[in-house]
């Protein structure tokens, strides 16, 4: 019959070029012959094209119309069918939907466990708003849980997330089991049980189940591995790092390495991106310096990025007002990302709309976005407008701690002394609590302390004070990584260039003979590669999370501010970059390249300098040249001597003292 050769070819899988025999054989064939059929046979057809992925929403509203007065006669499967298969036209057939509830109601306790997962799922996505239903299927599928694959749970889990209803007593016994066999699910029903556990209640319960499920995910996810994640998983698991703050590194390293293969199919949409993007701008600290390295790494995703951000400016940015335009660019600010294409269009239209608006309407917005400039560290000229609107106007009054707090941070960058009532409302916000942007609170700090523009500032307000000196003395979490066990080492992962760099720099200097402190801490405030105290003096390495990707040629805010204050500090401090560090490596001259560095802070370094690789002619001493040839060997010394200390001149500047500002 039509029915079996309908369910027949929809079991074949994807149809590919045989949408068409759907579309415009079998649908309008099955039309004519729509009323005679069956209530089994009807929810068989509504399956069937479900199944084969076939998006006729016509069709689907002709079946719906037709089992609108039979749902009475439908058996368990016949529901569970129907509710799954027109899940997606629940908006307009409300009154369909409702009779399926009731007659979920009356075949409760007949439902299979395939069944009851199913129809529960199918409720879920259809966005059916109805507690006694979910909790009546959710308590009649824990009675039989011990008859459940894992994957059935899963389902009813999502179920339940999908219709806001998880409730310690129904989610509770679901997880514990599904604790039990996290090594028998897959990789679509790991990101679905890691996707439901972020959404949960916080408990040790979540917690513990949350790294537990990300670690079974992580082998999965790879690009070795057949199965190849789409966009909205991609969006799941990376939502799931800002939820939970998961702690994972190769599974957030491995999640964006899918991101290039999924951004090609059709299911990576521009809504899909905003999630990945803003997933990625949410994320606790850590992690997102390991996106900006990934990001400097690996050309795969920064051409992904490229593609969506390609597709989100050429069919979404024009919808978008300046608010969410401002948000995108702070987005792209909190990675470190701009590709000096599409982010400098995304500012272009901020600007055009700002022109046309007269002003942002939203502190908040206005903040991120003069805050992402200066992070960015491009459009200075528009950042330093905004700032002064901001500050002249007021507008920071009855804003956040958290979006006065970049306000003033960006003025501080901007060399603009903010107000007195800026600093002093900031303080007072910050009073109970300590601002989640610590970096940034602790270097507007050091420009209270020690900068002659904050002359002004009411430091008889015992809230000023305490400010300052609680931020100043809190250890934050990147000068002093906390470890958990064997867990938490990243070895091989992106964030093994923390500390290979100043490795690198020290296994140099103690060839060297140099006395040294590696990876050293300055004031509590800023950690580098190499630092003595003695001669108040650092060697700094510019890591990848320290520089805009892709390329990593221009420094972010936040890194030039480092060199900045730590000049203000009393600090000499000679910068490279990683990748200066590692070329030299590979050339066999790293002893050299760090004795050049240093040659003004330690003289004895000038004899490591390997002057053939400095492509300079060699010096030829003669007797003309005024040494007496009974002390020709003294006279040869002298003269090296002599051309050493030129040759370093050449190198360093006439100023003994090592450059401070970003470049070297």
């Amino acid at each position: 019959s039509l029915v079996s050769l309908t369910w027949s070819l929809s079991k074949l899988g994807e149809t590919g070029g045989e949408e068409d025999l759907f579309r415009y054989t079998l649908a309008p064939t099955i039309r004519s012959y729509m009323l005679e059929y069956s209530v089994q046979d009807l929810c068989a057809l509504a399956w069937s094209f479900a199944n084969a992925n076939i998006n006729d929403v016509d069709f689907m509203s002709d079946i719906a119309h037709a089992l609108m007065p039979k749902t009475r006669d439908m058996n368990c499967q016949d529901v569970c069918s129907a509710v799954v298969a027109l899940a997606s036209l629940h908006y307009s057939h409300k009154e369909l939907f409702e009779a399926l509830k009731q007659q979920s109601f009356r075949l409760m306790q007949t439902f299979t466990p395939l069944q009851l997962s199913r129809t529960l799922y199918g409720f879920g996505v259809a966005g059916v708003r109805d507690k006694k239903l979910f909790y009546e299927m959710a308590l009649t599928s824990i009675g039989k849980l011990h008859l459940m694959y894992a994957k059935n749970v899963c389902d009813i889990l999502s179920a339940l997330m999908e219709a806001d209803y998880l409730i310690p007593e129904l989610t509770r016994p679901l997880l514990d089991h599904l604790a039990r066999q996290l090594d028998r699910l897959g990789p679509t029903e790991c990101v679905q049980l890691l996707t439901v556990v972020a959404h949960v209640e916080p408990s040790e319960q979540r917690s513990s189940l949350g790294e537990a499920v990300a670690e079974q995910l992580r082998p999965k996810m790879k690009t070795t591995v057949r199965w190849i994640p789409s966009g909205p998983e991609i969006a799941d698991v990376l939502q799931s790092f800002v939820l939970l703050e998961l702690n994972n590194d190769r599974l957030l390293e491995n999640t964006l390495m899918m991101v290039s293969p999924a951004s090609k199919a059709p299911s990576c949409t521009s809504d899909i991106f905003l999630r990945i993007l803003g997933s990625c701008a949410d994320m606790p600290q850590r992690s997102r310096d390991a996106v900006k390295v990934l990001l400097h790494k690996h050309v795969g995703l920064q051409n992904a990025f490229n593609r969506l951000f390609e597709e989100l400016c050429s069919s979404t940015v024009s919808k978008l007002d300046q608010e969410t335009l401002a948000d995108l660019v702070y987005a792209c600010a909190r990675i470190g990302y701009d590709d000096g294409m599409f982010v400098q269009r995304l500012i272009e239209h901020v600007d055009q709309h700002l022109a046309s608006s007269g002003g942002f309407h939203s502190f908040q917005s206005m903040a991120r976005l003069v805050y992402a400039l200066c992070e960015l560290n491009t459009r200075l000229d528009m950042a330093r407008v905004l700032c002064r609107e901001a500050i002249d106007g007021q507008m920071w009054e009855g804003g956040s701690g958290d979006d006065i707090l970049m306000l003033a941070w960006a003025a501080v960058f901007l060399s603009l002394p903010p107000p007195v009532e800026l600093i002093t409302e900031m303080c007072i916000l910050f009073e109970e609590r300590l601002p989640t942007q610590l970096l940034m609170a602790q270097q507007i700090a050091v420009q209270l302390e020690y900068s002659d523009d904050y002359v002004d500032v009411n430091w008889d307000d015992p809230r000023v004070d305490t400010f300052v000196k609680d931020v100043r003395t809190i250890k934050r979490n990147d000068l002093y990584p906390v470890v958990y066990g064997k867990k938490a080492n990243h070895r091989g992962t992106a964030l093994m260039h923390t500390t290979t760099a100043a490795s690198w720099v020290s296994a140099a200097l103690e060839q060297l003979r140099i006395p040294h402190k590696a990876s050293f801490v300055i004031d509590n405030l800023y950690r580098v590669a190499a630092g003595f105290p003695g001669q108040m003096a650092a060697l700094d390495v510019l890591c990848p999370d320290s520089l805009v990707s892709p390329g990593g040629t221009r420094p972010l805010g936040s890194a030039a501010m480092r060199h900045r204050q730590l000049a203000a500090l009393g600090w000499a401090v000679k910068d490279v970059t990683q990748r200066e560090v590692y070329d030299a490596i590979v050339t066999r001259s790293v002893n050299s390249f760090i004795a050049k560095q240093i040659g003004p802070i330690h003289p004895n370094a000038v004899k490591y300098i390997e002057w053939g690789k400095v492509e300079v002619p060699d010096i030829e001493v003669k007797d003309s040249d005024g040494f007496p040839n009974a002390c020709g060997n003294a006279g040869k010394k002298e003269a090296q001597s002599q051309y050493e200390e030129e040759m370093l001149a050449d190198i360093f500047g006439q100023d003994p003292h090592p450059i401070t500002t970003l470049g070297g």
